[in-house]
């Protein structure tokens, strides 16, 4: 069963985990170990690598948290604001803003586009699209 775990969890990092680091991070604090559980009988390490999971989850969540109160807290009083991110965490942030029923301009450095060409935010923003030259149609 460790075997399996740890070729699909590879298979997720060398393909998932290339786009985003935060994909390979999580998948090896989640496996961190895993190999002491080889000895134990089945449903013992079924119960102790899902609770490491929950665990990594846990943690996430709270961090997650805190770092959208902290950013919050930080540009709420701001009228611009740079993001170099489509993360989720990046949209909670914006999301949140947006309650304070204030016009920010974001500002979006980036050559992806998201979701084919679907609005990134829709309320209380103002989107402009600063493509790094490298990227920009000839």
């Amino acid at each position: 069963m460790i075997t399996e775990i740890k070729s699909v969890t590879k298979y997720f990092m060398e393909t998932r985990g290339q786009a985003s680091q935060a994909v390979s991070n999580a998948i090896l604090i989640m496996i961190k170990n895993i190999e002491s559980h080889e000895e134990e009988p089945s449903d013992v390490a079924v119960e102790k690598i899902i609770n490491s999971k929950n665990n990594y989850l846990t943690y996430n969540n709270n961090a997650t948290k805190k770092a959208l109160k902290y950013s919050i807290e930080l540009i709420k009083n701001k009228k611009n604001i740079l993001v170099y991110d489509y993360s989720s965490t990046v949209e909670k942030v914006l999301v949140e803003l947006a309650e304070n029923e204030q016009l920010y301009t974001v500002y979006i450095p980036e050559s992806r586009i998201i979701n084919g060409e679907l609005p990134f935010l829709v309320r209380g923003y103002e989107i402009k699209f600063a493509f790094l030259e490298k990227y920009r149609e000839k």
